[in-house]
């Protein structure tokens, strides 16, 4: 559970770091008219960070839903059976 709370604040922290790198290339853009190869790279890695860790938090949250859902299925089908 603490792993899945690690990535999803990564996520958050790369999703963030990509709006800064578009705004500081934006600002470039502007006053230079040209933008900085490093910052596209940038953007490409922090997109890349971002995408791993969503696919991860989505994966083991889905995998935690369907491990409950089936918990549950096996109570209620369990108490079904000694109702007889």
């Amino acid at each position: 559970m603490g792993t899945i709370l690690f990535m999803s604040m990564l996520a958050g922290l790369a999703q963030t770091i990509s709006i800064l790198i578009v705004n500081t290339a934006a600002v470039s853009v502007i006053k230079n008219s040209v933008v900085d190869a490093r910052l596209f790279f940038l953007f490409i890695i922090t997109i890349a960070l971002f995408l791993f860790a969503q696919r991860y938090v989505l994966k083991q949250t889905v995998e935690l839903v369907e491990t409950a859902m089936a918990r549950t299925r096996v109570r209620i089908t369990n108490k079904i059976r000694r109702v007889d």
